[in-house]
Formats: C-alpha cells, structure tokens, sequence
C-alpha cells in the first residue's frame, strides 16, 4: 500500500515541513521585536528557560 504518489514526493514533503517554517518564521519575528526593545539578553533567557523544560522531563523520561 502506497500512501503517497512518486509524483508528488516533493510536494508532500514541502507541506510536512510547513508547520516548522511558520514556527521558525514566528520565532525570528518575536527575537527581532525582543531585541529591538530590550536588547539581546531577553531573548538568551529565553532559549534557556525552555531548553531547561525541555531536557529536564526528557531525562527522566528516556531513563526509564
């Protein structure tokens, strides 16, 4: 069983990745509007915070 036509492997592929370039798109948005007001350090603190509540769980979760 196929679940997608050859001929639209790229297509598929482009809408797959669509969700992710309207994070980044997003993402860089608030930065520039982040930086632009308060400078750089917000932005750091930032990335941080959510790296830590990111790692945190999936350490105890791929332990297991």
């Amino acid at each position: 069983m196929k679940i997608a036509n050859e001929d639209s492997y790229g297509t598929d592929i482009g809408l797959l990745w669509t969700g992710f370039h309207v994070g980044e798109t997003l993402s860089l948005a608030m930065s520039g509007f982040l930086i632009s007001m308060w400078g750089f350090i917000p932005p750091f603190v930032m990335s941080a915070l959510i790296s830590t509540l990111f790692y945190i769980p999936s350490y105890f979760i791929l332990k297991e």
